[in-house]
């Protein structure tokens, strides 16, 4: 008698479907396992809010990206927008970059979205450690005892 061998999308989708709170969610942590980059469901991280310091727990944390998913399962309710926009607001302000996402991102396992916010986010932040690092560099590229990218001092 041979046991059948469960497909990994099945144990992914039954190890993590009775710990996400929606579908919007699930299809989220499915896109994420499909693509090979790790998350931490609903890690608290620290947020100012109204000028206080308090404990949240974005959706999920990309620790490797350094970046955040919230997805917003209730978009279209007055209350609820209101509400996005003051939580989009405070992890802005507390230096977080979070990517929005909305039913009509996860409808019918739709992925692009996704992947392209992803991909310009880390692009973004690329860029930036670009330039910082270019200042740096510049900074240290005066004439002196090294030339052209040689580490070997000049003879006295």
């Amino acid at each position: 008698m041979d046991k059948k061998v469960p497909e990994l999308e099945d144990v992914i989708d039954c190890r993590y479907a009775h710990l996400l709170k929606s579908e919007g969610e699930r299809q989220i942590a499915s896109f994420l396992d499909k693509c090979g980059v790790r998350y931490m469901y609903e890690a608290p991280v620290v947020v100012t809010h109204h000028g206080k310091q308090r404990i949240w727990y974005p959706d999920f944390l990309l620790p490797d990206l350094s970046l955040y998913i919230e997805y917003f399962g209730l978009a279209g309710r007055p209350d609820y927008d209101l509400s996005i926009i003051e939580k989009m607001d405070a992890y802005a302000n507390s230096g977080l970059q979070v990517i929005p996402v909305y039913p009509q991102h996860v409808e019918n396992h739709s992925s692009v979205y996704l992947a392209k916010e992803i991909s310009r986010a880390t692009q973004e932040r690329s860029q930036l450690v670009e330039r910082q690092l270019h200042g740096v560099f510049s900074h240290y590229a005066r004439p002196g005892p090294l030339q052209s990218g040689s580490l070997r001092k000049e003879s006295s």
